[in-house]
């Protein structure tokens, strides 16, 4: 019912035939991006350098947030357009899917713009850009940096985002993106503050995130990054084959959920059963999370791994 409202509500006020859709459109899109924003300022604090509305040259060829952290450069593409729901006829809604995936204002376009923006980067020792459209910064020693695509969406695009190999348009030397929509992030946070996981545990599952897209088959980002953070093997194995995450059973954030508010919630972890093999953990050895503290000053007693 309340998403129903909301894509009531979101068609009438997007409506071209409304004289304020356009400043809506507007409006919307800038409240997403701060909102973004201040998801990353949550997990790095101010051990980065922000910058917002970058372009290559000034006022030309905008692009959404660029963070620099240590050896890793952040492009990340934010996109507020709604979900367009697909017809009966499996080959007509395939098109349609597709031409929005691959539009403007889509997964696929924000992914090209992110590309563009790192093809204009590389290949140079220092960079001039433009922040806020207008203001001069440089990046230097680039040749030492990493730089990682990243889309940013409102909405929940579902296996497409998850999964942006199957539909994806790309060069064969470049990276896949990693794409994740607001409500996850959001989720991404409370987990990772769950797990006493900081801003290089976030960096590292982004990193590998994205060097494994093609090995990973989801529905939801949350099912690949509790994996990620609960069953280390899963790190090296999918390197070799890849990884199906169930949208079945019992979640880590769901048990954030529930303890929040004082309900108890029974949670076995290891969605991915084929690779965990659960154990009796001493309480001085190394938390099996890979955090690198010991057991009992990590998850113990979070009902994961005992």
């Amino acid at each position: 019912m309340l998403n129903a409202i909301y894509n009531y509500i979101t068609e009438v006020l997007e409506n071209p035939q409304n004289k304020f859709a356009d400043k809506y459109k507007k409006v919307k899109a800038e409240i997403v991006e701060s909102q973004f924003l201040g998801y990353f300022k949550s997990i790095f604090g101010d051990e980065v350098i922000y910058h917002t509305s970058v372009c290559e040259e000034r006022g030309t060829k905008e692009h959404d947030i660029l963070i620099e952290f240590h050896d890793y450069i952040l492009i990340a593409e934010v996109k507020a357009s709604k979900v367009r729901e697909p017809f009966f006829n499996p080959q007509k809604a395939y098109k349609r899917i597709s031409d929005h995936f691959h539009s403007d204002s889509g997964i696929g376009g924000a992914y090209s713009q992110a590309i563009t923006l790192k093809k204009f980067i590389e290949g140079k020792k220092d960079v001039v850009l433009y922040e806020n459209k207008n203001n001069k910064f440089h990046i230097e020693n680039i040749p030492q940096k990493i730089i990682l695509p990243l889309v940013l969406t409102l909405n929940q695009f579902g296996g497409l985002a998850v999964n942006t190999s199957l539909i994806l348009e790309k060069d064969a030397d470049e990276p896949y993106p990693w794409v994740c929509n607001w409500h996850d992030f959001e989720n991404i946070i409370e987990i990772l503050e769950y797990l006493h996981k900081g801003s290089q545990d976030f960096i590292n599952y982004v990193v590998w995130r994205i060097d494994n897209h093609a090995n990973v088959l989801s529905s939801d980002e949350l099912d690949v990054i509790e994996e990620y953070f609960l069953d280390v093997q899963l790190r090296e194995k999918i390197k070799s084959s890849a990884a199906f995450f169930p949208p079945n059973g019992p979640s880590l954030i769901d048990k954030i959920y529930f303890e929040k508010h004082g309900i108890p919630y029974e949670y076995q972890g290891g969605k991915n059963a084929d690779i965990r093999k659960k154990k009796k953990i001493g309480r001085n050895e190394s938390c099996p999370c890979g955090s690198g503290k010991k057991f009992k000053r990590c998850c113990l007693g979070k009902g994961i791994y005992d």
